[in-house]
């Protein structure tokens, strides 16, 4: 298939109504799609997928659908964006010589071109230049520091950078106000405005020029100086003003002189000549009056033009140069020669026309020829003549060509350890080459030692494979030891139509099965480091009678024959999400059919731990008819079935429909029931609650099944619509299938008939004839936007036929859409009892995997297996192999186990992407109700998933790096174990233990990392020391000691300080430096040990890796002593585990004190705590094993009630072990061994190892 569009992206409008956009582009998983919606004020919100909207259409050239779910209708105003996004991986792995396949091969071209038009889709959206454009570099390296308030910008070739701070006008000046570069602040005092060039909390007082702060200030303003400059000219012109009135007060008084005289002319004749004299002399003394105001006129503008000039030759005093004249104009070429004073280092300067140059210095503060400087253009005879080295014209820094200075507390700064060079790397430290692939190092991180020698950077490492479906790689018979699989008649499986599997996340997969009067489980487990399975074999995990050994908790009331619906099936679900604590929940949904006509539905939940010992629950009824339905009994139900419809945190929703019918007494009452359950952990008990519960005579007009004889009922779910379905037969064996809607609410559903179809009107109008293998004859699955069900119609008249047809059913809103995906008729009679096809529904990738050889009575003969995905309504093959194990082999009912996907977002684990089958070579297999398993192989294969992984190395951590470099870079290390100080970290906690974490960072904690499969402990690094500095473990503590030393630390665990109040194991291992079979004993000591709660025991078991090596039972004698009776000897055998503090009375380990309290206080409101302590040597051996250790208890509350134990658990010549321990594995447990969910709320477990 071809891609025939360009796009990867559509969008629409919201109106609040539309729950249904169609995308017109090929994707190849729903995972592919991305959907946004956009809120009117531009906010976008990504989608989450299956809880806001499904996807139709995966793997169609033309597109699909996006389909949102109830309560998440895209608004009016809001944006749907659907966008394809492949991951940019490759994931096809042709294999030489194997066939070509050319529809992978197109996929992969699909997937690469999918690449590019989703990259050029966000090249379309970005800022780029245009073709004839070039820009020499779009990179910076300002980090988010220095771009925070600054201007994205182009420098001045037209490339990017970094722009100027923004500045903001912060009005008046204020202390203690946080001001940032070029903010703008009003000096209050002077009216001076001011620029802030540099970022501070302002302190002091104004004016700002004497401020201690005055060097962050720049002055843009001068308003003090000008405010001065105007009120000088002012006076000066009032002055001259005065000089000029002066004058002219001068000529009137000359004037008023010139009257006079004229008087005494006129009476005083005598003295003509001498008053005409006077006259004249006063007229020169008028002129002169005159010509003194003119020129005081003149004098006064004259000296408003000198200090217009002078002035502009002298700017006065400054703090900092200025750029402008008193005036405001911008100094230029003209103002050449004007001179300015510094206030801030008291000298003065002067213009040149384009700078400011100092004009004055003071005696000593200049060199000259005369005092040792006779050329400086010469930087070295100026040198030589003050006799300085080269260095005295190096700036002070930590760059290239610097000169480092001491800080304050005579220091050097802080640098990279790298760049010193030519130094003694310390007896602690040793020099490794980083190798090949690590992670660039950096001083101060952990690093490994590689087993080459060389070192790498302690990291986190994320694998992400796209695996496809793979044919069997493993064809093993299935047990054949006494209670096994295939072992002796009382054992050996039956009935294969009654058996189920199912798989967990991290490679468990189980299977349970019906065998003679038993009802029994196998558990298989897979290894992906070692490609390895493992089964249990000689072993008596009978479920319907616990043996408390492998199996414990109430018997299943299922046993053998209860444990068959003639017309029901039972299911097998795994749900991760509740008892997470215990590894998640399996959940048995089985049909109880007793011989005294007892008939009902029932979950019964179980847990299965690491050692595979399996802890069952009570069963719980999950069908009931509502009260006041007419002659109602809870054991009347022929035939029922079950859907879960949803998996939350400790929650699983189901609903299940069944025929119920009376007829022991009059009236007859014949009623379809519907049930919905909610099976809840409570955190310490499983419980059921209904939350509907409704009957029905007749749906849509069809009557109810009257009669005793048991007829198929199946219940199929749409996750996408929330519709129901059901398969039923009516009073007349006709075919329905009824399709329900929720009317109710989530919390309380009421399912509503919306309308009844036949599927078939073959024979009679769809009659089915009487079956006795109804039960495996009719399947379904469940799925998103369509179920499947597959039915044997058998029938006799008007001829003989063994028909079967498996069918692809899509709900809608008023009729059926039916794809026919196989037809197969038959006049066969051996296809009479056959089952008919079954299928796995993968809940999280939205696709079927089934057991198909497309003959639908031979269900997955010669392993073939098959992937089907959705197409439109339907489904259609999007893979298949075959083979690898016995070519006529049959699978076995339906036990075929896949990891159960509803409750989890993504395989993790190596161990859990398989499918494992039980099959048998023996026709009987499909043609016989009770085949034995006698012929039976298991064969497993990969299943389709995308596997993400996370790795660490942080078990090879060696030590710190002292040096940085890169892969091939030689660089200094201090080991561990230098008992040594490392000085290169930052903000720890003095006193504070720290471990190494998956990442390589340093943490408080132990805590393994949750999403790396198996991940061990934390590796203790060391012990703060102030802020910076750890103290490395001592070679006595970490166990080095030198050759003389034998005693190796392996690890401590103290449950109040590592752990936590619900803590109830630990794993303490061996230092991975040294190797198990080189240790000769352990070590055991345990201190201060109490439990949540009373009667359990202590118990430990020897490992090897993630595994115990506990192989054979220990015969356990010891000898009790107590201080309320003589001591007594008992003896036990322990063929789970070791129990460190075993009797054969009730001196079990007391209680501790509740976790709240402090350490040691032991006030728990009821007594004294557990304390349980002592110690043990576990000799590390293959055969004779042996195990000895005293230890000593409170029992009880009282004074007395105290014991002490010495015990010697010893094993036969046989192997006693599986392999050499490398740690050990400390529970509780009971007298049985078994693990019991009980916490250890303190004390301290220490191991040590043994070396020669």
């Amino acid at each position: 298939m071809t891609l025939s569009t360009t796009s990867n992206k559509v969008s629409f409008s919201g109106n609040g109504n539309t729950t249904v956009f169609a995308y017109n582009f090929k994707i190849l998983a729903s995972s592919d799609l991305k959907v946004y919606i956009r809120s009117a004020t531009g906010t976008e919100t990504l989608k989450t997928i299956t809880t806001h909207y499904n996807v139709s259409g995966v793997g169609s050239a033309s597109g699909g659908n996006v389909t949102f779910t109830g309560g998440n209708t895209p608004a009016n105003g809001e944006t749907v964006i659907i966008q394809r996004v492949v991951p940019l991986t490759q994931t096809h792995d042709y294999v030489e010589n194997d066939p070509f396949p050319a529809e992978s091969h197109e996929e992969g071209l699909d997937r690469l071109t999918m690449h590019v038009q989703q990259l050029q889709e966000e090249v379309d959206r970005s800022i780029k230049a245009s073709v004839t454009n070039t820009i020499s570099s779009t990179e910076f390296t300002n980090d988010a520091t220095d771009r925070a308030n600054k201007l994205f910008a182009f420098d001045s070739s037209g490339d990017i950078s970094i722009a100027t701070s923004i500045g903001t006008n912060r009005g008046n000046w204020a202390s203690g106000t946080d001001y940032n570069e070029r903010d703008l602040v009003k000096d209050t005092s002077t009216n001076n405005v001011f620029q802030v060039n540099s970022t501070h909390t302002s302190s002091g007082s104004q004016p700002l020029t004497t401020n201690p702060n005055a060097s962050k200030y720049t002055l843009l303003v001068d308003s003090e100086s000008a405010s001065a400059s105007a009120t000088a000219s002012q006076n000066s012109a009032v002055a001259s003003q005065n000089s000029a009135t002066a004058s002219q007060n001068s000529a009137t008084a000359s004037a008023t002189s010139e009257a006079n005289a004229l008087t005494h002319s006129n009476t005083a004749s005598n003295h003509v000549a001498t008053a005409l004299s006077h006259s004249n002399t006063a007229g020169t003394h008028a002129t002169n009056s005159s010509n003194s105001a003119t020129a005081s006129s003149n004098s006064a503008t004259a000296s408003a033009l000198n200090l217009t000039n002078f002035e502009k030759q002298y700017l006065g005093s400054k703090s900092s140069p200025p750029t402008t004249d008193n005036d405001g104009n911008n100094l230029d070429a003209t103002y050449e020669g004007t001179l300015y004073f510094n206030s801030s280092n008291d000298e003065l300067y002067v213009w040149s026309g384009s700078a400011w140059g100092q004009a004055s210095f003071s005696a000593g503060g200049f060199l000259s020829a005369n005092n040792n400087l006779s050329d400086v253009a010469n930087a070295g005879t100026s040198r030589t003549n003050l006799g300085l080295g080269t260095a005295s014209t190096l700036n002070v820094g930590t760059s290239a060509n610097n000169i480092p200075q001491l800080d304050g507390n005579a220091k050097l700064p802080a640098v990279d350890g790298s760049n010193l060079t030519g130094l003694s790397s310390g007896t602690d430290a040793i020099n490794m080459v980083v190798a090949s692939g690590s992670d660039a190092i950096s001083v101060g991180n952990v690093v490994t030692r590689e087993s080459n020698g060389e070192t790498a950077k302690v990291k986190k490492t994320t694998t992400t494979q796209n695996l496809a479906l793979g044919q069997a790689t493993v064809n093993t018979a299935m047990p054949s030891g006494s209670y096994d699989w295939s072992g002796s008649s009382s054992y050996y499986a039956q009935y294969p139509g009654h058996a189920d599997a199912i798989a967990n996340d991290s490679g468990k997969y189980i299977i349970v099965y019906r065998a003679g009067t038993h009802t029994r489980i196998q558990i298989f487990n897979y290894d992906s480091a070692s490609s390895t399975w493992s089964t249990h074999t000689g072993q008596n995990r009978s479920l319907s009678t616990p043996d408390s050994t492998y199996t414990s908790g109430p018997a299943f009331q299922g046993a053998g024959g209860n444990f068959n619906g003639e017309a029901s099936l039972h299911y097998l679900r795994w749900q991760k999400n509740m008892n997470a604590s215990a590894g998640g929940t399996y959940l048995i949904i089985w049909h109880y059919n007793h011989s005294a006509g007892n008939m009902n539905r029932y979950v019964t939940p179980m847990t299965i731990d690491a050692n595979d010992h399996v802890t069952l629950y009570n069963r719980m009824a999950i069908i009931q008819g509502p009260s006041g339905m007419p002659n109602a009994t809870s054991s009347a139900y022929f035939t029922t079935d079950t859907s879960v419809i949803s998996m939350t945190t400790d929650k699983a929703t189901l609903v299940t429909a069944g025929q119920h019918y009376v007829y022991w007494t009059h009236p007859y009452a014949s009623y379809f029931v519907m049930a919905t359950n909610e099976i809840t952990w409570t955190g310490s008990a499983y419980q059921q609650n209904y939350t509907s519960r409704q009957y029905f005579t007749s749906i849509n007009g069809n009557s109810s099944q009257n009669t005793s004889t048991p007829r198929p009922v199946r219940v199929m779910y749409d996750y996408t619509t929330g519709r129901l379905g059901t398969f039923w037969l009516d009073n007349n064996r006709r075919n329905r299938f009824t399709v329900w809607e929720n009317t109710g609410t989530s919390s309380s559903p009421t399912w509503t008939p919306q309308y009844t179809e036949q599927l078939t009107t073959d024979n009679n109008n769809g009659t089915f004839d009487n079956n006795a293998q109804w039960y495996s004859q009719f399947q379904k699955a469940d799925g998103k936007g369509r179920v499947l069900f597959s039915y044997r119609h058998t029938y006799y008249s008007p001829s003989t036929s063994y028909g079967a047809k498996w069918l692809a059913i899509s709900m809608g809103a008023s009729s059926l859409t039916i794809q026919t995906v196989i037809n197969h008729n038959s006049t066969n009679s051996s296809h009479h009892s056959a089952p008919v096809q079954s299928f796995h529904y993968d809940y999280l990738n939205d696709r079927y995997i089934i057991p198909s050889s497309h003959n639908l009575h031979q269900v997955g003969q010669g392993q073939h297996m098959r992937i089907y995905i959705p197409d439109g309504t339907g489904i259609t093959q999007d893979s298949a192999v075959s083979g690898g194990g016995n070519s006529n082999a049959y699978q076995w009912g339906r036990a075929l186990a896949i990891v159960d996907t509803m409750s989890i977002s993504s395989i993790t684990s190596a161990n859990a992407g398989k499918w494992l089958q039980i099959n048998d070579t023996d026709t009987s297999t499909y043609s016989s109700l009770s085949a034995n398993g006698q012929n039976s192989f298991y064969s497993a294969g990969n299943i389709p998933h995308t596997l993400t992984t996370n790795s660490t190395n942080k078990a090879l951590a060696f030590g710190f790096a002292q040096k940085g470099g890169s892969a091939g870079s030689t660089i200094s290390v201090l080991p561990f174990d230098s008992e040594s100080i490392e000085q290169n970290q930052s903000s720890l906690t003095h006193g504070t233990k720290y471990y190494v974490s998956s990442t390589g960072a340093l943490s408080t904690a132990t805590t393994p990392d949750a999403s790396i499969y198996n991940d061990p402990d934390n590796p203790f690094v060391g012990e703060a020391i102030h802020t910076t500095n750890l103290r490395l473990p001592s070679k006595e503590v970490s166990g080095g000691g030198g050759s003389s030393d034998a005693r190796i630390f392996c690890g401590s665990y103290d449950f109040r300080v590592d752990g936590s109040s619900t803590a109830q194991n630990v794993l303490i291992s061996l230092p991975s430096d040294y190797t198990a079979s080189n240790v000769r004993s352990y070590e055991i000591h345990y201190h201060g040990i109490g439990f949540a709660s009373d009667g359990n025991f202590l118990c430990m078991l020897p490992y090897n890796g993630s595994s115990s090596v506990y192989n054979i039972s220990y015969n356990t004698f010891v000898k009790i002593q107590t201080n309320s009776g003589n001591p007594s000897n008992n003896s036990k055998t322990q063929s789970t585990a070791f129990i460190i503090n075993w009797n054969s009375t009730t001196y079990d380990l007391y209680s501790a004190n509740t976790p709240n309290q402090e350490k040691q206080t032991y006030d728990n409101n009821s007594g004294h705590g557990g304390q349980l302590t002592g110690d043990g040597v576990y000799t590390n051996s293959l055969k004779n094993g042996s195990f000895h250790n005293v230890s000593s208890w409170r029992y009880g509350s009282g004074n007395n009630h105290h014991a002490k134990g010495i015990y010697t658990h010893s094993a036969s010549s046989t192997n006693s072990t599986t392999n050499y321990a490398d740690g050990f594995y400390f529970y509780v447990g009971n007298d049985s061994q078994a693990v019991q969910s009980v916490a250890i709320t303190e004390g301290v477990i220490s191991v040590y190892a043994i070396i020669g």
